[in-house]
């Protein structure tokens, strides 16, 4: 498996795609506002079937004293969308 090859596509200057190998299954686009990250990932929603884009988070400052929640708590919230997943099943009956 260490000697998989992924490959993917980007514009070249010509606005002409242009194929890129990797070993990594995944890439990572990061630049300044307004450098045409947006426009990149449009692009390539056009030239790639399988793919899935992940927006940055618009703030991501954490308060001081904001609330946390332990691992469980967050966990359950993130995958049931309930602190406690036991409790989703009682509407149910």
């Amino acid at each position: 498996m260490k000697d998989k090859k992924y490959s993917y596509n980007l514009p070249n200057i010509s606005n002409e795609k242009q194929e890129f190998k990797t070993n990594a299954n995944s890439i990572i686009i990061v630049g300044v506002n307004g450098s045409g990250k947006s426009r990149l990932g449009a692009w390539m929603d056009k030239m790639h079937e399988n793919l899935y884009r992940i927006p940055a988070q618009r703030d991501i400052t954490i308060l001081e004293d904001g609330f946390r929640n332990n691992y469980r708590i967050a966990r359950n919230n993130l995958f049931y969308g309930a602190t406690n997943p036991i409790y989703l099943w009682i509407d149910v009956f």
